[in-house]
């Protein structure tokens, strides 16, 4: 009888932990670049519906905080499409086409030097 009240509750058991990690993978939080791919799809989505490029300076404040290549590369082409420009990750560049596009200054911590990423380099000119 005791082996049974024991297969039952390690039948119970195994149940419940497999339960358990569906739920868990469920409800796992989605990947900071699906994030950022879904609000940059909003935003071009916006853009080729009314030509509204207001969210060209966030664009451009995010591809300076980008940690990946990854997140760059999305930013960048979403940039270029919204402007017609290719600078590629070339944040200054960035900043300083839309300080003359737009007129409107960017937040001040936009403003600071952007360092190329690491890994990346500059030409020698």
């Amino acid at each position: 009888m005791g082996v049974l009240v024991g297969l039952a509750l390690l039948g119970l058991s195994m149940a419940l932990f497999v339960r358990t990690m569906r739920s868990m993978k469920r409800t796992r939080a989605e990947r900071p670049i699906d994030v950022l791919r879904r609000n940059v799809d909003t935003q071009l989505e916006h853009y080729r519906a009314t030509a509204d490029r207001s969210a060209v300076g966030p664009m451009i404040e995010a591809l300076r905080e980008a940690e990946t290549d990854e997140e760059r590369q999305v930013l960048v082409e979403a940039l270029s499409e919204m402007s017609g420009r290719y600078f590629g990750i070339d944040v200054v560049a960035w900043q300083a086409w839309w300080r003359r596009e737009s007129g409107a200054s960017l937040p001040a911590s936009a403003l600071r030097t952007a360092e190329p990423p690491a890994g990346e380099f500059l030409p020698v000119s």
